[in-house]
């Protein structure tokens, strides 16, 4: 190089500096109008991620391989319901046998039938009590009934002696009684004809109705005494007693006699 061209050379390093700066300038002139002329969206700043490095495995150690994760069922199909745990059956006691369980029910058996038979005859005497008890107080009350009558005018009370003209009209309703009864009063032939006689002692209330009927004297026949108290039933109501009379045919009653019809 001659001597011209170094007298050159810092003039041209001056003007490349020159050049540099004013490009320079030029370019911040450029951001800065930019900025205040150009307004747009904000600068975005993306947050930084720290990243700390932990220490790595050794390269002679084995990677441990996760578990495989389990295959998902499907979720249309329900998941099957536990089963119910069955009951434990108790064991029998160690003395319990076949006899021994036959045995045991044969007297259960037995014993429950002991027991309907004595509710059975419990019931059966209950029954029977009830019975006696209602009879003895009908006839009480058929007693005190003709006891509590009392005598007004001429009546006559039950066990008076009759005498003249009372005895006579008692009489007469006693007959009376006789013939009303008769018509019904009807036996087969086989019976008809034989010598049988029996004795009823009927009471009747004031108004000729039945209250008892007993069979004071049998003819020894039982077909003959069953016509007699069948006869007896059938020829209810009777004719009612006179006034004075009617505390003697209710509690004394009348006799009526049964005979065969050739008697």
């Amino acid at each position: 190089m001659n001597a011209e061209e170094r007298l050159r050379a810092p003039d041209e390093f001056k003007l490349g500096l020159i050049v540099s700066l004013c490009a320079h300038i030029a370019i911040v002139v450029l951001f800065i109008v930019r900025a205040i002329v150009f307004t747009g969206d904000a600068f975005e700043s993306l947050p930084a991620i720290r990243v700390d490095i932990v220490g790595l495995p050794e390269k002679d150690q084995p990677r441990e391989m996760p578990p495989p994760a389990k295959p998902e069922e499907p979720a249309g199909k329900p998941a099957p319901a536990p089963e119910p745990a069955k009951p434990k059956a108790e064991p029998l006691p160690a003395k319990t046998t076949p006899d021994a369980i036959k045995l045991d029910k044969s007297k259960n058996k037995q014993q429950e039938a002991l027991e309907r038979l004595k509710k059975m005859q419990a019931l059966d005497q209950i029954r029977e009590d009830v019975k006696k008890a209602e009879e003895r107080q009908r006839l009480e009350a058929a007693r005190a009934k003709a006891g509590a009558m009392k005598i007004k005018g001429n009546q006559l009370a039950p066990g008076t002696e009759l005498t003249g003209i009372d005895k006579l009209q008692h009489e007469d309703y006693r007959n009376a009684v006789d013939r009303h009864i008769k018509p019904y009063w009807q036996l087969p032939e086989w019976l008809a004809s034989k010598s049988y006689t029996a004795l009823v002692l009927v009471k009747l209330d004031q108004q000729g109705r039945l209250i008892s009927k007993q069979l004071m004297k049998t003819s020894g026949n039982p077909d003959f005494d069953a016509s007699v108290l069948d006869t007896v039933d059938r020829a209810v109501p009777f004719p009612a007693p006179p006034e004075k009379f009617v505390a003697k045919a209710a509690v004394e009653g009348v006799l009526l006699e049964f005979g065969g019809v050739n008697q």
